[in-house]
């Protein structure tokens, strides 16, 4: 699932450049052959690219998203099979949030590079599992947060590595995202064991945008809210 969101940056003129760091259809897992860089255990992958396995928790789901894209791959519901097949070098991970861990540690452990739709977890305990098991492995990884690839984006990106705009000193991220069943995902996204939250499922671009933007972590995070209009909302 991708989504848009509106970037608001506040900067001052000043000399000093501002250097920041730079950091679907949801149902499916995809093994990838790429063209190889001499990663770990995919030598011999030099030259080749291609799909060679889209699986989804739905057999026809994964077909088609094979017949949407004319791709010429196994099609199946079994995600072991994936990261089982020697050919496959990198994992793309579009399930609901709540596989993602598993899925991801799975793929590590077996020497695959990784593609995660975002989030990569629902809590601490699952972030530090994930996270070492890639560490472990020595694998690539990195987590599907589009903001960082949306044109306006990246300009705004551009202008203030540039030392265009002055120098950061305010950065504000409005998010409006009107999810309800009109997704495919809402039934597994709208619970809490499922989904984990509103923050996970969209919200979270909106901070990965700040910290893109600042080049800094965050230290401190306050909040408030109000559900009184939404009462019979499910999704909150």
């Amino acid at each position: 699932m991708c989504s848009s969101g509106d970037c608001l940056l506040r900067c001052a003129n000043g000399e000093r450049q501002t250097r920041c760091r730079q950091g679907k259809e949801k149902d499916s897992s995809k093994g990838c052959p790429k063209r190889s860089q001499g990663g770990k255990g995919h030598g011999g992958l030099q030259g080749r690219k291609g799909t060679c396995q889209t699986k989804s928790r739905r057999k026809e789901s994964a077909q088609r998203l094979v017949d949407k894209f004319a791709l010429d791959c196994a099609v199946g519901d079994d995600f072991d099979q994936v990261v089982a097949d020697p050919r496959v070098d990198i994992v793309n991970l579009s399930g609901p949030n709540h596989v993602h861990t598993a899925q991801g540690i799975a793929a590590a452990k077996a020497g695959k590079h990784i593609l995660m739709e975002k989030p990569m977890c629902l809590s601490m305990e699952e972030n530090r599992a994930l996270s070492d098991a890639v560490a472990r492995a020595g694998v690539k990884s990195v987590v599907s947060f589009v903001l960082r690839w949306n044109p306006l984006v990246e300009n705004l990106k551009s202008l203030l590595a540039g030392g265009a705009i002055g120098e950061l000193f305010y950065v504000e991220v409005d998010y409006w995202h009107g999810l309800s069943d009109w997704w495919t995902g809402f039934e597994w996204a709208s619970k809490r064991e499922t989904g984990g939250s509103t923050m996970l499922t969209g919200g979270c671009h909106a901070v990965d945008a700040l910290r893109w933007f600042a080049g800094d972590e965050v230290e401190e995070v306050t909040a408030f809210s109000n559900t009184h209009m939404y009462a019979n909302d499910p999704y909150l």
